[in-house]
């Protein structure tokens, strides 16, 4: 992959992280930027807290440019050349910025803020080669990796005293990783090992056949008795190995080998952010199914509800028919009660039964209409305010307000016996005597012809008013009255069913607006969630970066 190439990926990953509010990965990019276009050569100086970074700079630049004690807070330094004098600024992650003009000022402003970039130019033979020195990175702590990994040179300092702890190999697998080829390793403080025991340091770090050029600082002087040991030792030894690999110039194979690392380590930490994303909004859809599944079941659950309530109607509806034929049976029992007696002290049959009869059994079914009507009238509020708390208690609507009064709708079963329906009942004859007396007779109700009265006493009354005494006279009225009061009350009856269910039927008319209202105001369809579309999106987006990677 060549620059070209690289910064055509850099640019769509830039458009990748601002779609997806992955910004804090642009620090990367700005690094990648910065690491694969500069025409300066970068070195890093890189190792464990007081591994001796900062004698390895000041010994590289031959002045010191660098504090070095042994608490020192974190600090990152840039040093660049200068066209005269030395110029130092430092600037914290805070924002916070300010000149300094001396190292002093430097360590007085990194104390005050941990986390500290200082940037110190100055005029140097080596940095006027074009190199820009960095160093501070602390391995154990939070380094960051990408800068010290986006340099040409790496110089890894470790302490003489703790040869490769498991930060230092870390950091060279990372290197190795990241094809870094150009690394020196500096064993630092030398001057605090035993002379006698400087062949074992020297034997040790050999024995880690790391294949980079080793290099070893003291302090103070040393005396050394070794031959071998100097020309890996001190300031001129670090040059030399330097120059040799600098070489002709800026490795940009190298660079976008390394840059190539970098980008697809990113896009793959893109793509366990966006996974992790994802799952998020995977996570907030399924609460969100779960809570439409919770909804739609509570409203399946209510919808039987409804189902209920009409099958408890109905069952109200057929107990209301009951009770009111309950009431008329006993208020025929009652009326063919009184009749009977009445019966037994009238002295004129004809006459009581053209005239009285038909009176007073209209009168009575007037006041039995009238009875019948309150009695369905009280059942049916009853029902009524039933229906209502039902429907506010457990659907939360409004009470059903426009049922008709039963009192507007009175029955009407007069019957009035005239002259004429007598004189037909005097022409009544027998058809046959065997078996007992077999008569038709027609008698015609005059203020209610729907139906007519079937009855072969009625038409034995009408001979025996005629033929027999007085007593027998009595006994055939009686059987003619109990005959037609059953009629008339069976027919009462026939009507009671049908003028019920219509008075209920308005009910259900509300009982059906009522549920309409409700599954209006559900607002529960088909479940649709945004989240669904964004993890689609986020698919889409990881399939884009896989294909970036390489």
């Amino acid at each position: 992959m060549n620059i070209q190439q690289i910064n055509d990926k850099i640019q769509k990953i830039r458009t990748i992280l601002g779609q997806f509010d992955l910004l804090c990965h642009n620090y990367v990019l700005d690094a990648v930027s910065h690491f694969i276009e500069t025409p300066r050569y970068l070195i890093s100086v890189i190792g464990t807290k007081a591994s001796g970074k900062a004698a390895v700079v000041n010994a590289i630049l031959n002045e010191d440019i660098i504090p070095s004690l042994t608490y020192k807070p974190k600090a990152i330094y840039h040093i660049k050349s200068a066209q005269k004098g030395c110029h130092i600024s430092a600037q914290a992650l805070s924002g916070i910025s300010r000149e300094l003009c001396t190292v002093s000022d430097v360590m007085s402003f990194i104390k005050k803020d941990y986390d500290t970039t200082v940037v110190v130019e100055t005029e140097n033979d080596f940095l006027k080669q074009n190199i820009e020195v960095r160093t501070g990175y602390d391995i154990e702590t939070e380094c960051p990796i990408m800068e010290y990994i986006m340099s040409d040179i790496v110089l890894i300092s470790v302490r003489a005293t703790s040869l490769f702890c498991l930060d230092d190999m870390r950091v060279i697998y990372d290197l190795k990783e990241k094809a870094h080829s150009k690394i020196v390793i500096c064993i630092t403080h030398l001057n605090n090992v035993k002379p006698n025991e400087i062949p074992r340091v020297v034997e040790f770090v050999e024995s880690k056949r790391l294949n980079f050029p080793i290099i070893y600082f003291s302090d103070e002087p040393l005396d050394v008795t070794s031959s071998s040991l100097l020309p890996q030792l001190g300031r001129e030894a670090i040059l030399n190995e330097i120059n040799r690999l600098l070489g002709n110039g800026i490795d940009y194979n190298q660079r976008c080998a390394i840059v190539t690392k970098v980008l697809n380590d990113l896009l793959e930490d893109c793509m366990n952010d966006l996974a992790e994303q994802k799952r998020l909004l995977e996570t907030k859809k399924e609460e969100k199914y779960q809570a439409y599944l919770s909804k739609s079941n509570s409203i399946q659950f209510a919808r039987l509800g409804w189902d209920e309530l009409r099958v408890n109607y109905e069952k109200r509806k057929s107990v209301c028919i009951q009770t009111i034929l309950s009431e008329l049976s006993k208020m025929k029992a009652k009326l063919t009660d009184r009749f009977q007696l009445q019966i037994l002290s009238v002295s004129s049959p004809k006459d009581w039964w053209e005239n009285s009869f038909p009176i007073a059994l209209k009168g009575d079914i007037d006041n039995i209409s009238s009875a019948i009507d309150q009695k369905m009238q009280g059942v049916m509020a009853k029902d009524f305010n039933w229906l209502n708390h039902e429907i506010q208690l457990k659907f939360r609507q409004v009470p059903i307000s426009h049922n008709t009064p039963i009192g507007d709708m009175q029955f009407d079963y007069t019957i009035n016996l005239s002259n004429n329906s007598f004189l037909n009942l005097q022409k009544a004859k027998y058809f046959t005597m065997a078996g007992g007396a077999s008569l038709t007779t027609l008698l015609l109700l005059s203020s209610f012809p729907a139906f007519a009265i079937v009855s072969a006493a009625c038409g034995i009354i009408g001979d025996r008013f005629i033929n027999n005494t007085l007593k027998q006279q009595r006994e055939s009225l009686k059987i003619a009255v109990r005959n037609v009061v059953d009629d008339v009350f069976t027919n009462i009856s026939a009507m009671v069913p049908s003028r019920v269910s219509g008075l209920y039927e308005e009910i259900a008319q509300g009982i059906a607006e009522k549920e309409k209202a409700w599954n209006e105001s559900l607002n529960i369809g088909e479940f649709k969630c945004e989240e669904s579309s964004e993890a689609e999106n986020i698919d889409g987006l990881i399939q884009i970066i896989h294909q970036l990677k390489g």
